[in-house]
């Protein structure tokens, strides 16, 4: 999708863009919370290209790298005597930009807390030079505020994420954006791939708007690769989307038998764990 727009003709997707927008020129901190591949990061581009700040850098992190390398892109590495060299930190790399963390869900309870310390004071270290503010904004593809009630997020942490909160809703929940969606992809792939773009008929067009996309955009983005590579320059009926639309599918395993271990009953053993039913096996032969 075009990093400048969040493509949609839906009232949901119009509704979204315009709270978006309202909020892009402020400072405020930004939760983006939808289903994975639903568009959290494009969103938080959109934003930031929308705001004061779009000619200073925007950085992605992903929070679920491994807590001491997310601890050195965040806050920057470590030097001798324990010293933190803050300055090549992404949040100070970010200064004046922004920074979005991809998935905030999965920091560790450590990083919550050195997060917190900065956004509260601007630093991470009390000896530390205070750094200019980056914009901060998170997605998460889970309910943040279950966890902080559930006490496996920081609730304090939480609300200073949670200053301004938007919800992109599932593909599945606007299915009237998929053909809008689907030509922007075809489009651009087709130039990609140098490659003359396909045509839906209309009953490809229906199955791609009955589909459930638990993949969300993202899905879709995938199969219209398959769609423009397998069948650039022609036609396309249903059945040729259908075939796609689950991918490759493995070859069907053989249904396992039933096997009785005493007053046990065991219908269904795992596919490709020989060694689990040998025993199984091997103890049940022996009573």
């Amino acid at each position: 999708m075009d990093s400048q727009k969040f493509l949609g003709r839906s009232v949901a997707v119009a509704e979204l863009v315009e709270e978006a927008a309202a909020v892009a020129a402020s400072d405020a901190r930004i939760l983006i919370s939808g289903e994975r591949g639903a568009g959290k990061t494009l969103l938080a581009r959109v934003i930031h290209e929308r705001s004061g700040r779009h000619e200073r850098p925007i950085v992605p992190i992903s929070c679920s790298l491994p807590e001491a390398i997310l601890e050195s892109e965040l806050f920057g590495p470590s030097k001798a005597g324990d010293v933190r060299d803050a300055s090549r930190g992404l949040l100070a790399l970010a200064s004046g930009g922004t920074v979005v963390l991809d998935e905030a869900a999965e920091m560790s309870p450590r990083i919550q807390k050195l997060l917190l310390r900065f956004l509260d004071g601007g630093d991470v270290r009390p000896d530390e030079r205070p750094l200019l503010p980056a914009r901060i904004v998170s997605t998460s593809s889970c309910d943040l505020y279950d966890r902080a009630l559930r006490q496996e997020f920081s609730d304090d942490l939480f609300y200073r994420l949670n200053v301004i909160h938007l919800v992109i809703p599932a593909l599945r929940e606007r299915r009237e954006d998929v053909p809008i969606l689907w030509e922007h992809f075809v489009q651009t792939l087709s130039v990609q791939h140098n490659v003359a773009p396909p045509e839906l008929t209309t009953d490809a067009m229906g199955a791609l708007q009955t589909h459930e996309w638990p993949g969300n955009v993202r899905e879709l983005k995938t199969v219209a690769e398959r769609i423009v590579l397998r069948h650039s320059g022609r036609a396309v009926a249903g059945p040729h989307v259908v075939a796609q639309l689950a991918g490759p599918r493995p070859e069907p395993a053989a249904a396992p038998a039933r096997l009785r271990l005493g007053a046990t009953r065991v219908d269904h053993i795992l596919p490709g764990r020989p060694t689990l039913w040998s025993g199984l096996r091997g103890r049940a032969s022996r009573r």
